[in-house]
């Protein structure tokens, strides 16, 4: 009972934090937009791959974009201390160096998720763009007598920006699921249930993607080649370790042969 009650004010702190972010986010919320969209934005007209402008067609549009910037935000600053409140929780049920194992893993998988984060938003988010943007390219002669005008709409903008994070966290979670699967099995195990694998692959790629064969079978040749990069680069690990482990017990045979 008294484990029951810990749970819940554990989670009364955690609501209370997410509400405070959440407010805080409302205060700067133009700020924190602004530093969502820095990376495309430019207050020259005519430049190629950004945008000095939003429009919206509707009055709840703009208090919609600014609810799901502060969800988002408020949510992935929150993380990291729901991750501690619950290694504090399982800390008095685990032994010393279970839980020592199990606090290196979770810092792993934030450091992990963060980095890949920042990587994605920063620098793969705007070539993404970029690479869009560049078809309204009035310099080819071909379309010399069309012009393109891109009014983009905030919350097309940020529809966009979340659908981009959301996947790019699914395929962080997915990645930290097979390295932990990875770690756990090995490679052998790994080898001879990877058909069970690929058949998680198909039930992820029906259930995470829209209801067409086109996206599914888009998802599933990229958890497909996800799942045997991940072989791939165990079974090098693997060399690699069995190299040094021989290269070791050669200079401790040639040590002991010296004296």
């Amino acid at each position: 009972m008294f484990y029951l009650k810990e749970l819940i004010l554990r989670l009364k702190y955690i609501s209370f934090g997410f509400t405070f972010l959440l407010l805080t986010c409302y205060k700067y919320k133009n700020v924190l937009f602004l530093s969502t969209l820095f990376s495309i934005l430019d207050f020259n007209e005519g430049s190629s791959g950004t945008v000095n402008h939003f429009i919206y067609t509707h009055p709840t549009e703009l208090f919609q974009t600014y609810l799901w910037l502060m969800t988002f935000i408020s949510l992935l600053l929150i993380f990291p201390y729901f991750i501690w409140q619950i290694l504090d929780f399982l800390k008095p049920s685990l032994y010393c160096n279970e839980y020592i194992r199990l606090k290196s893993f979770l810092n792993f998988c934030l450091a992990f998720t963060g980095g890949l984060n920042c990587f994605g938003f920063f620098v793969i988010f705007p070539t993404i763009w970029l690479w869009f943007s560049n078809f309204n390219d009035t310099t080819n002669n071909f379309n010399a007598g069309l012009d393109f005008f891109f009014e983009l709409k905030v919350v097309d903008y940020c529809g966009f920006l979340f659908d981009f994070m959301y996947l790019l966290n699914i395929l962080l979670l997915l990645i930290l699921i097979l390295f932990f699967i990875l770690n756990y099995l090995g490679l052998k195990n790994l080898i001879n249930w990877k058909k069970l694998f690929i058949f998680f692959n198909i039930v992820f790629a029906t259930l995470l993607s829209p209801p067409d064969v086109f996206n599914q079978i888009l998802l599933l040749f990229l958890f497909t080649i996800l799942l045997e990069t991940f072989i791939i680069f165990l079974i090098v690990m693997f060399k690699f370790s069995l190299l040094l482990k021989r290269q070791h017990v050669k200079r401790n045979q040639s040590k002991k042969c010296y004296h």
